[in-house]
């Protein structure tokens, strides 16, 4: 009877691991569709954040082209105001023409929060220097003369400044 006890010690046993096996399986199972889900849901969320952002930057490219046509239309008009003026009247006309669109495209950049870089220092994340000055009485560093205007829009340098630096 011992023996009879021990088999079927074994046999309970044996149906134990069997069925703790079946359900590490059936647990597998699980997991591993839960993954796959997991990974389609990623896929599909990467996807439609690429879309988003096309989405995003073709909008920024349209409020800007917004922002533009007007001083397009601006030059349009001095261009045909030009027609039919004596060669004095042309030249008086043109300078009006043309400080009226530089004020417009300076106030477009007012609109899109974009700064001049100062240019007193030499700061060579803001500025590039191009030429190096030996000037009697500046230090060395300070800046000179600007070549071109450098833009910025918060703390990302559109544009640096590209200056002359006293030596």
């Amino acid at each position: 009877m011992n023996e009879m006890s021990q088999e079927e010690s074994i046999e309970k046993e044996t149906q134990a691991v069997y069925q703790e096996l079946e359900e590490t399986r059936e647990a597998l199972a699980r997991c591993q569709e839960q993954q796959r889900y997991l990974q389609a849901d990623f896929e599909n969320f990467r996807r439609n954040m690429a879309k988003e952002r096309t989405h995003w930057s073709e909008q920024a490219k349209v409020s800007v082209i917004r922002d533009l046509l007007p001083i397009i239309d601006t030059f349009e008009r001095a261009v045909q105001d030009l027609d039919g003026l004596s060669a004095e009247e042309s030249v008086v006309s043109r300078l009006k023409g043309i400080s009226l669109i530089y004020r417009e495209c300076l106030s477009l950049l007012e609109r899109l929060r974009v700064e001049v870089i100062a240019t007193e220092l030499f700061d060579p994340y803001m500025h590039e220097a191009v030429a190096h000055v030996p000037i009697a009485g500046k230090p060395s560093g300070v800046v000179v003369e600007v070549l071109q205007k450098g833009y910025r829009m918060g703390d990302i340098i559109i544009r640096p400044a590209r200056v002359a630096v006293a030596q």
